[in-house]
């Protein structure tokens, strides 16, 4: 959610997880929503995602986030 808002805002975002949702992301994009029933899409072509961690290694900032019933599961 936070990604796609400063993607949005033309910052430049690299998105990392697992492989599964990478498939899914780079083939049908984000379909975003929030409580009060915002939407937006962001198209495939305008995401980068990546599953390897080095690829982070020169950000300048990185953002860790999650739902919060994944968090022992990350650590």
């Amino acid at each position: 959610y936070i990604g796609a808002h400063l993607l949005l805002n033309s910052k430049e975002v690299v998105f990392m997880g697992r492989e599964k949702l990478q498939k899914e992301i780079l083939k049908n994009g984000f379909h975003i929503s929030d409580y009060k029933n915002n939407q937006f899409h962001i198209p495939n072509n305008k995401i980068k995602y990546v599953t390897d961690p080095n690829y982070l290694k020169d950000a300048d900032c990185i953002l860790f986030t999650m739902k919060s019933g994944s968090t022992i599961e990350s650590c």
